[in-house]
């Protein structure tokens, strides 16, 4: 290649390479590892080169003459029994080129940076030769479901530049900034468009705010909008706006908002029973609250699909309903599944067609499976009385803990949750998953392992706090898991008021529109109190079918390793930053079923230590040169062997 052939240039020029020499270009086969080290020759140099950059910045050539000093086997201190030969600081390149299906991710990822680049230059040209907001506002409105807010903004101060903004234009911002996240820079687009542009919002960008607002769980300001739109903007509320609060409601576990919504939904003429979305999202908000009564008037029109079922069906379980819980069930049996109303949205989604049945048909399945479950413990709750009743709402429970989110500016030291008193057993282990979703999977590890652990479960979602705090009361018909306290909480939040934690887990973590995004939980300040939080010892593990979300963050947390934060704990002798090999008896959980179905060929695990202070300035690092950031370089990382014979 060429960057080869400037390496050879550049090492003759600097006249140490003798007549007869031999130059090996080796490029790792896309099956194998990477090593980090590869074996020296006796007499000889190995060189590396990282792409073109490093052919472009020159080439330092070894001196021969001394021997080189081989590193020495360490066994290190508090380290788990792990011989660490060496350590070395992966850059990103390297990470990626650990793995054929991660370089094809990162090659996609790079496309489609282009294609969004291409795409605003033409919508920029189009715009200025015409003069007109059409195709910024398009490329806004792509950019905004694409979740790429940092090109939507761009794409927004070029229109402004050259034309004066329009409802169309503001919608698509507010979505965009909605869906990335960033909910005080879409408030302030709402309050200052009358302002700033003379327009005045309509029911589209109303309705994307209501969606931001429900989604940061501030369902009272959403309420708000929807009983002001009329004074302030002259709109009115109409259906898609009654779901969204809806299923806010849900999400919030609002049971009496959502009584209080369906009374004002009634003033406009809206009906929810003519949508089954709605009604699944009312009958789960009233159920979830412990409002078993008002949810289940709502069975009796056989509207309800089987999801809002077995909501209620588990609900009047937990409080000792047992008549409505077989009622509810019933129901379930003969209500429509969610695949046969969606089917007339899902045909006219082209590319992503495939995907959306796929996610239907195994939401069937676990809607069924769910049922036969509710089911089987309903029996034995009726044969064993072994439910105690009284729990109207999981907020009761002292197994459960709600941590509500700071005050904007307040920045004060958060006290520790203290989380020992709430177990049998303090002394045990404690073990985390944040993000823990609907709780299977902590739920199924904590149940197995009542006398080696104590775990915590934190989720930021209340609604999934009630679904996993329902999975776990509905296990103690036979042996409720004691050893298992809920946190509804951000995780970032929850994270820095623990300590003593063993071992935290990250499942399946949602890929961010892109790495600065604000919705990406996964950055350097998180591990970095993940690290406090940590004993010595203590590991970090994380599972993902997203291999270019994995290598990012293997690539995080090999920089925190140059600090003496943490180190890997795969392969040991290499420190390789992550594994194809899933742990055997990991767990399963929905996003692992999920995978499953999808036919997945590989699913990757990371895993890194706290060290001591001891194995801190003991670990032996490969100084690979300056790092590198994601994306800096478009070229897969190729080894180059220059050896002098």
């Amino acid at each position: 290649s060429y960057s080869f052939c400037t390496l050879l240039h550049k090492v003759h020029k600097m006249g140490k390479v003798p007549r007869g020499a031999t130059f090996t270009m080796v490029k790792p086969d896309k099956r194998q590892k990477l090593d980090p080290e590869p074996q020296q020759p006796k007499k000889g140099v190995v060189m590396y080169l990282g792409g073109k950059k490093a052919a472009v910045l020159g080439v330092k050539v070894a001196d021969t003459s001394k021997p080189t000093k081989q590193v020495e086997h360490r066994d290190l201190a508090g380290s788990k029994g792990f011989n660490i030969k060496r350590y070395r600081h992966y850059k990103f390149t390297e990470i990626i080129a650990l793995d054929g299906d991660i370089r094809r991710s990162n090659r996609d990822e790079e496309k489609r940076k282009a294609k969004n680049t291409t795409l605003l230059q033409n919508a920029i040209q189009e715009a200025s030769y015409k003069s007109d907001p059409g195709p910024l506002n398009r490329a806004i409105s792509d950019y905004g479901a694409d979740k790429q807010l940092q090109y939507a903004l761009k794409a927004l101060a070029v229109l402004q530049s050259i034309t004066k903004p329009s409802v169309y234009t503001l919608s698509g911002i507010v979505n965009a900034c909605v869906r990335c996240g960033d909910l005080a820079s879409a408030v302030s687009y709402v309050d200052n468009s009358q302002k700033n542009w003379s327009i005045t919002p309509n029911e589209v960008v109303l309705t994307a705010l209501i969606k931001g607002l429900c989604n940061a769980g501030q369902q009272e300001q959403a309420f708000n909008v929807l009983t002001t739109m009329g004074e302030k903007y002259g709109s009115t509320p109409n259906d898609r706006m009654a779901s969204t609060l809806l299923r806010g409601c849900m999400r919030n576990t609002e049971g009496p908002g959502t009584k209080k919504l369906i009374k004002t939904l009634k003033g406009f003429d809206i009906d929810i029973k003519k949508n089954p979305w709605a009604l699944e999202y009312t009958v789960k908000a009233l159920s979830s609250s412990g409002l078993i009564n008002e949810a289940a008037k709502y069975l009796i029109t056989g509207s309800v699909n089987q999801a809002g079922c077995v909501s209620v069906a588990t609900a009047c379980i937990l409080v000792g309903n047992h008549e409505l819980a077989r009622a509810a069930l019933e129901a379930a049996k003969n209500s429509a599944s969610s695949s046969s109303e969606s089917k007339g949205f899902v045909s006219d989604m082209g590319k992503r067609q495939q995907s959306a049945l796929m996610f239907n048909q195994l939401r069937d399945r676990e809607i069924e499976t769910e049922v036969s479950k509710v089911e089987d413990v309903l029996s034995e709750v009726v044969r064993l009385a072994a439910l105690p009743t009284g729990f109207h709402s999981y907020k009761d429970d002292k197994m459960v803990i709600v941590i509500d989110p700071p005050a904007e500016g307040d920045v004060s030291e958060k006290k520790l949750i203290d989380v020992k008193n709430r177990f049998e057993n303090p002394n045990l282990p404690l073990k985390v998953e944040v993000c823990m979703g609907h709780g299977e999977w902590v739920v199924g590890r904590a149940a197995s392992e009542q006398n080696e652990a104590n775990w915590i479960g934190i989720e930021i979602r209340p609604d999934r706090v009630y679904q996993a705090w329902s999975k776990r009361r509905l296990k103690g018909v036979k042996e409720e898991p004691k050893n298992l306290v809920l946190v509804c909480a951000d995780a970032r939040e929850a994270v820095n008021q623990l300590s003593g934690v063993s071992e935290l887990f990250i499942n399946y973590p949602e890929p961010p529109g892109w790495m600065s995004s604000k919705s990406n939980l996964l950055d350097t300040a998180f591990f970095e109190s993940v690290h406090r939080c940590l004993i010595i010892g203590g590991a970090v593990t994380m599972m993902s079918d997203h291999g270019l979300y994995s290598a990012h963050t293997a690539h995080r947390l090999a920089s925190l390793g140059r600090k003496g934060l943490f180190y890997s704990a795969l392969t040991p002798c290499d420190g390789l930053p992550l594994s194809t090999d899933v742990p055997s008896n990991y767990g399963s959980s929905y996003f692992d079923r999920m995978w499953t179905n999808g036919k997945r060929s590989k699913r990757y695990f990371i895993q890194y230590i706290k060290p001591t202070d001891t194995v801190s300035k003991n670990l032996t690092w490969l100084d690979t040169g300056a790092d590198d950031l994601p994306h800096d370089d478009d070229n897969v990382s190729v080894r180059v062997n220059v050896v002098f014979v």
